[in-house]
């Protein structure tokens, strides 16, 4: 007696055995969209900065977290001319930061373009372009109060030094050397103006 199979038969058995390799091969199941991976952005405020000469401002960096990104990220100034620094870090958790931008008072005066303030937190870098002004050194005892209201601001005109203090309401103190030939009131008034006269 020969047994013989079918060909409709052989046929159902065969197409069944292709079916399930197909579906143990993957096949069949829906593909999932690739979660974006986690990353940062940056934004600069103001865009542009003009700073004496010997002198120090400062920007606010505002990062955006994006897909989950909790990490830290490391600032600095790129194409700065030498002598120009900025730096700073925005730890995990935060998203802004006063960035001190310092000018060493040999730093050639000019316009300088092409420049960013930088992100970088392990293999992810981000810029955000940035523009950048070296004005003359102020003359002796003369500041600017709106370049030092950050952190490690500081001012150098001639002589003195001037340096970021923490914005209180100081009552005005008299100083005066001892030949009375140099007075100086100082203090700070509510809205963090100084006083000096």
């Amino acid at each position: 007696m020969t047994l013989c199979t079918p060909p409709r038969v052989l046929c159902s058995v065969l197409a069944g055995f292709a079916l399930l390799l197909h579906l143990a091969c993957g096949g069949g199941s829906k593909s999932e969209t690739p979660q974006a991976a986690a990353d940062f952005s940056l934004q600069v405020t103001p865009g542009s900065l003009q700073i004496p000469a010997g002198g120090s401002g400062y920007v606010t960096v505002t990062l955006s977290r994006l897909n989950g990104f909790t990490a830290a990220v490391t600032l600095s100034g790129s194409g700065f001319p030498a002598g120009v620094v900025a730096s700073g870090t925005l730890a995990s958790g935060m998203n802004t930061l006063q960035l001190p931008v310092a000018v060493a008072p040999g730093v050639t005066v000019a316009s300088y373009t092409g420049l960013s303030i930088r992100g970088q937190s392990g293999a992810l870098t981000h810029d955000a372009a940035f523009g950048f002004t070296v004005a003359s050194a102020l003359p002796p005892s003369h500041f600017r109060d709106d370049l030092v209201q950050a952190p490690g601001g500081k001012q150098v005109g001639g002589t003195i030094e001037n340096h970021a203090v923490a914005r209180e309401n100081v009552r005005p103190v008299l100083s005066k050397d001892a030949n009375d030939t140099i007075r100086l009131q100082h203090g700070f008034l509510p809205s963090g103006s100084p006083t000096d006269h």
